[in-house]
C-alpha cells in the first residue's frame, strides 16, 4: 500500500465516517490543506494504491466547525466509490497510524445532508 499527497479530488462525494484526533491524522498522512470554504477549515486530498493494483483518490474533512476540531471527531471521507474509503482504512490498519480511531461506514452512498437528520 501507498498514499500521497494530491491537490485534485474533483467527483469524490461522502462514502464514509472516521473518528480520530487531529493530530492522529497528522502523524498518519501529514499536514492537511488549510481551507476556509465549502464549510471544511481542513483536508487531507490523498492518493491511496492499494495492494490489488488500484488507485483511488480520497478526501478526508471536517465539516460545519468554526475551528479545525482537534480532539476525536467523527471525519468525512469522501472518495469516487466504497473502495477508496477500504483502501484508506486498510493503509491506517496497515500501518498501525493511529493510536485510538473507529471506521463508521455509510454503507451507501448518503445525501450531503444525511448527518443532519435525526436518527
Amino acid at each position: 500500500m501507498h498514499i500521497e499527497r494530491i491537490n485534485d479530488v474533483a467527483g469524490t462525494s461522502l462514502k464514509g465516517r472516521i473518528t480520530a484526533s487531529y493530530h492522529d491524522l497528522v502523524d498518519a498522512l501529514g499536514e492537511p490543506y488549510k481551507k476556509f470554504l465549502d464549510g471544511s477549515t481542513v483536508e487531507w486530498r490523498l492518493q491511496v494504491d492499494d495492494d490489488w493494483g488500484g488507485t483511488h483518490i480520497v478526501c478526508l474533512y471536517d465539516r460545519d466547525q468554526d475551528v479545525t476540531p482537534i480532539e476525536e471527531y467523527d471525519w468525512f471521507v469522501g472518495a469516487h466509490d466504497i473502495e477508496g474509503v477500504d483502501a484508506l482504512f486498510d493503509f491506517l490498519e496497515q500501518e498501525q497510524a493511529l493510536n485510538n480511531w473507529n471506521r463508521i461506514d455509510t454503507g451507501k452512498e448518503q445525501p450531503l445532508d444525511w448527518w443532519l437528520k435525526p436518527k
